[in-house]
């Protein structure tokens, strides 16, 4: 936003408003991954938070790592892993830190990665987002893979199912899919625990 302007008489309203200011850092930074250049032999990486990375290649590939766009949440005995792991009724889970890029502003973007099924993993509005706005793909494990086709509309053609020892080529990138040990994710939704290999993955690039 230009400061010289926002204060000039217009309309103003809480749709208005909500559109201007959030994320808190507007497209910046879907602004520089997108004009970045990977030099040989390099790769780039931005963190954006909590469990949140995006990742471009020589080629100028870009791939989201468990983006979460979403708000302050919570999860109760009933779903939650961690409220079965450490005896708690509910959990109420606070965003401390900013919405630094926009998800709906990519320009190009191959893949969304999602590690595991949580929430601030698996998030509703990313995998939305990229949905309506890109071609990418979408790699999760076999769990996550499942919930995004039935509750997130994700297609069979572009679901990519992570399977440990599995090796994924996008553009010049290579993924190489390697174990991940998240107890609380065997736990999140199931009432019995079910085998890491089902609900996990982690993503060597």
């Amino acid at each position: 936003m230009d400061g010289g302007t926002i204060g000039l008489p217009r309309k103003m309203s809480r749709d208005i408003w909500l559109q201007e200011v959030f994320p808190e850092w507007g497209t910046y930074l879907n602004y520089e991954i997108e004009h970045f250049d990977v030099k040989p032999g390099t790769g780039a990486m931005w963190y954006f938070g909590g469990p949140s990375f995006g990742l471009k290649s020589q080629a100028g590939a870009v791939f989201l790592v468990d983006l979460y766009a979403g708000p302050s949440i919570f999860t109760d005995y009933s779903y939650c892993g961690v409220c079965r792991t450490s005896g708690a009724d509910k959990l109420w889970w606070m965003r401390l830190n900013p919405h630094v890029i926009d998800p709906w502003k990519f320009k190009r973007l191959d893949a969304v990665c999602v590690t595991h099924h949580h929430q601030d993993h698996m998030d509703f509005y990313t995998i939305s987002a990229a949905l309506q706005t890109t071609n990418c793909k979408f790699i999760a494990p076999p769990e996550a893979s499942r919930r995004m086709k039935k509750n997130m509309g994700v297609p069979e053609n572009r679901l990519i199912v992570a399977e440990v020892g599995k090796s994924i080529q996008i553009a010049d990138m290579k993924i190489d899919i390697a174990p991940n040990f998240d107890l609380i994710a065997t736990k999140t939704g199931f009432e019995t625990p079910q085998p890491f290999e089902e609900v996990a993955a982690s993503f060597h690039f």
